[in-house]
């Protein structure tokens, strides 16, 4: 692992710090290459500011993504966490100006943060990568960090843009994502996070080409028309799929099919993490297409295929 530290801020010639920082950058195409910004820890004129610890945690936490596989370091770093968005005390011991929340936060629970004087901002319905562009747009004008915000959503687009382009459109294995409980089978397609996942994975989404839309609840006999040869399911379920009476008939698990288990740091991920669930399944269904992703964690984070039925790609499916 090699790390650096972004220039923060000079007086010297400001006019070259964008130059030197992108420069810096062309490093990441390099494998286990990571680095920290210290832009909101500078100290005005002075291009090595004394604060050495804010940056220091920051490629701490990207050498335990990239060298060790922890994704959660990568994508959290110094930041506090809690463990679940209803832990009101943890979250108020925080003593934040504003919670950002989505569609699905309880009411109550928003109710009790703003009687404790915390502003609440509802991001709404979280769909891919459609609305994390909107929503990087309004966070940016929320915290009034336009500039900031433009330089992530021109990140985040040249991530995507880098997944479209690996792997041309005749070459799409056909799938589906499922995941199972019981004898209950659910999907995820169009018009979700998931269809981004799989179309940046490489895969043709057969469930979207049928007409399924959100997270439809598969009757037997819909899975067995569909007939996957290919699964993407969250991880550790591959084996239930495997094992279950009904799908153990489908294509995907068959000799010839295979069945993708997306890392649970990322699986369902509806924002930036898109991008890293579409390289786990990338390189598990194209994998001679993927080169290691330097300065992120899914260059070495886990991905999962469930054996025995994975053992080297099919190429007539491709």
């Amino acid at each position: 692992y090699f790390g650096f530290v972004q220039l923060s801020t000079w007086c010297g010639s400001p006019e070259l710090i964008p130059q030197m920082r992108e420069t810096q950058m062309a490093a990441l195409r390099l494998p286990m290459v990571g680095y920290a910004t210290n832009a909101d820890h500078g100290a005005g004129c002075n291009i090595h500011p004394p604060p050495k610890q804010f940056c220091a945690r920051r490629l701490a936490a990207s050498a335990m993504a990239i060298a060790y596989g922890h994704p959660v370091a990568w994508r959290f770093g110094d930041r506090p966490t809690i463990s679940s968005s209803g832990a009101l005390e943890s979250v108020l011991s925080l003593r934040p100006d504003l919670v950002v929340v989505t569609l699905y936060a309880d009411e109550a629970y928003l109710a009790r943060l703003r009687e404790n004087g915390i502003q609440v901002f509802d991001l709404g319905d979280m769909r891919g990568v459609g609305t994390t562009r909107a929503s990087i747009r309004a966070l940016g004008a929320l915290l009034d960090v336009r500039e900031r915000a433009a330089a992530l959503e021109r990140s985040y687009d040249r991530e995507l843009a880098a997944l479209d382009a690996m792997v041309p459109d005749h070459e799409l294995v056909p799938g589906i994502y499922l995941s199972v409980y019981g004898d209950t089978f659910f999907g995820a397609t169009a018009n979700t996070s998931y269809a981004d996942t799989l179309h940046l994975g490489g895969v043709r989404d057969i469930a979207a080409e049928r007409g399924f839309e959100d997270w439809p609840q598969y009757t037997a006999e819909q899975l067995l028309e569909l007939n996957p040869p290919l699964i993407v399911t969250l991880e550790g379920m591959g084996s239930v799929i495997r094992s279950h009476a009904l799908l153990s008939t489908l294509k995907a698990c068959g000799p010839d099919g295979r069945i993708v288990e997306i890392d649970g740091a990322f699986n369902g991920d509806a924002g930036l993490g898109i991008v890293e669930a579409a390289h786990q399944v990338l390189s598990r269904v194209h994998p001679a297409r993927v080169r290691p992703q330097a300065g992120s964690a899914t260059s070495t984070s886990a991905t999962h295929t469930a054996a025995p039925n994975t053992a080297a790609p099919n190429k007539s499916s491709r």
